[in-house]
């Protein structure tokens, strides 16, 4: 294509410092790429065996939400790769650029269920997994902040009927206020264990201990919020391609503003959901009184077991049983 058929085609993307109609096609391709991942990872979930099905479960379900997400997010980032309205894909890729870090979080929810299903054994390393997580989750908050901030200043730059610098203040005030809130949750564990040590000390009263966490519910909870978000900018997505050209020349600032507010507060929902559903080793979060139990049903079963097979018989008994039917014979003899 040469420059004078880019100018007829995009005249108003041309002269601006970035492109969202060419960086379409590769994001397009990332999330794809991402996608076939995820179907590897449910076919080898499928075909191998594991003892802990529960955990291959609930791996599934995240990886069934992922897989679907970055196939519509690819979908849509290709769609937008076609564009011939240069406002109408910058829209359409701050709608699709939340699916595509949401769903990548997703699929490394799953990664854990699927440590936890097949490598029981490497605690430490599914703890340090969770953190990368955490930090993964930052990270795409920021990148959200940094497309909408991107957006309005692209759209509507200093003429907006709101200051430029106070929707960036207010778009990256949210996305540091929700990452304060995810390491605040990350700490949360360190609280627990701080408090254990005084409680242990005689410094503080001991916390009545939890139930037990139902993490298929929890799981569940992130599946159904994934779904409901991906819904949320797939309809956000039709309406974006739905509206006729002639309505983005000039655009709304209020539909400026719903948009990236949108992109950057919709997904926050299902990184909560899926930090809590993330998995955990078997016995992290299992209360100690059901520790105890399970310990002292253990110990009661081998007890059982070794009253129920006896004293173990004697080699000298049969012996002693030969030697006394020989006395008798040669006494009666």
């Amino acid at each position: 294509m040469t420059h004078h058929e880019t100018t007829v085609l995009l005249p108003a993307c041309v002269f601006r410092d970035w492109n969202p109609i060419v960086a379409s096609a590769p994001e397009a391709a990332v999330a794809a790429v991402l996608a076939g991942f995820v179907f590897a990872g449910i076919v080898v979930t499928l075909s191998t065996r594991t003892k802990r099905h529960g955990a291959a479960a609930q791996a599934l379900k995240l990886l069934f939400a992922a897989f679907l997400g970055l196939a519509v997010t690819s979908y849509l980032f290709a769609n937008d790769a076609g564009e011939q309205t240069c406002r109408r894909a910058d829209t359409l890729v701050v709608v699709a650029g939340g699916p595509l870090g949401t769903f990548s979080v997703i699929m490394l929810a799953a990664l854990t269920w699927l440590v936890a299903a097949y490598q029981t054994e490497l605690k430490d390393v599914l703890k340090l997994l969770r953190r990368l997580i955490y930090v993964s989750g930052a990270f795409v908050v920021l990148l959200l902040c940094v497309s909408s901030q991107s957006y309005v200043s692209a759209e509507l730059g200093k003429h907006g009927p709101i200051k430029l610098a106070v929707i960036s203040s207010l778009i990256y005030g949210v996305g540091i206020l929700g990452i304060g809130l995810g390491f605040l949750f990350l700490l949360r564990q360190q609280w627990k264990r701080l408090d254990r040590a005084l409680s242990a000390l005689g410094w503080k009263r001991a916390a009545p201990e939890s139930q037990e966490v139902d993490w298929s519910a929890r799981v569940d909870r992130s599946f159904y919020a994934a779904l409901s978000y991906l819904g949320l900018a797939g309809v956000w997505a039709a309406i974006v391609i739905g509206i006729p050209r002639s309505m983005y020349r000039p655009i709304h600032p209020a539909f400026v503003y719903v948009n990236a507010l949108v992109a950057l507060l919709a997904p926050i929902p299902v990184f909560v959901f899926a930090a809590l559903a993330l998995a955990r080793h078997q016995a992290d979060d299992m209360p100690k009184a059901r520790q105890a139990k399970l310990a002292a049903a253990s110990d009661g079963e081998g007890a059982a077991s070794e009253v129920g097979r006896g004293p173990a018989p004697s080699r000298a008994a049969p012996e002693r049983a030969t030697r006394g039917r020989r006395r008798s014979n040669g006494s009666r003899t």
